[in-house]
Formats: structure tokens, sequence, C-alpha cells
């Protein structure tokens, strides 16, 4: 699995604006039985998750999370995996 968190926290603008957002990414690569040119193919499944903090209309720092689920299959072409 590889894994990639980006985002930015500052307490000070928290405090006063809550304005922030934080992307998680997981990826799981899964060898498939299909072959090109030689080489396995790859199954690259994605997980992209977002939660964008925000003021809320009764002034309080709430969240929201959305999610989405992505496959590329990867093939050997032209010496790299594309």
């Amino acid at each position: 699995m590889v894994e990639e968190t980006d985002g930015q926290w500052d307490p000070e603008d928290v405090q006063f604006n809550c304005s922030t957002d934080y992307v998680d990414k997981h990826v799981i690569l899964i060898m498939k039985t299909s072959q090109s040119n030689g080489y396995f193919d790859i199954l690259a499944k994605n997980k992209i998750s977002t939660e964008t903090y925000y003021t809320n209309e009764n002034n309080e720092c709430t969240y929201q999370e959305n999610s989405e689920l992505k496959y590329n299959v990867l093939k050997y072409t032209d010496g790299e995996y594309k």
C-alpha cells in the first residue's frame, strides 16, 4: 500500500476562521494475471478522502468528509508502466 496525506492545520487560523482541507490518498497495487509486453499488468485501487473544515451558521467549527474510489490498470509499455 502507498499512502500520502496532505493538509495544513494552523491552530490560530482555526480559532478565528476554521478553514483548512485534508487529503488522504491510499493506493493498493494488485498484480493481475494478464500481461502486456511480457510483464504482468497492475491494478491500482485508489481511495481519495478529503475533509474540509469550515465555520457553520452557529459559528462552530465543523467539517465535511468526502471519498471516492478509482481503479486504473497499469500496463507495461515502452519500458515503463503507464
